[in-house]
């Protein structure tokens, strides 16, 4: 799924302009997040972990510095 199009279904607002473009699936379960992946982030220390097991979007719906600009940063409300 292209990046701008899990941005709209989220009705989110991308933070940054990601090297990637596009996402193979979407967790909220930390423990099966792989490369490719996005992840809905329910705190810092998940985000962390996604990024470390290869999420290329982390949607967020909290305030958190953008510490890799490769991937996608996705805020939501």
């Amino acid at each position: 799924m292209q990046i701008s199009a899990l941005t709209d279904i989220v009705e989110g607002k991308l933070l940054n302009s990601p090297s990637i473009s596009f996402i193979t699936q979407i967790h909220t379960n930390i423990k099966k997040v792989n490369e490719g992946d996005a992840f809905f982030a329910k705190n810092s220390t998940d985000i962390k972990n996604a990024i470390k097991q290869g999420a290329f979007a982390i949607i967020l719906d909290f305030e958190y510095d953008i510490i890799d600009s490769e991937i996608a940063w996705i805020q939501v409300d």
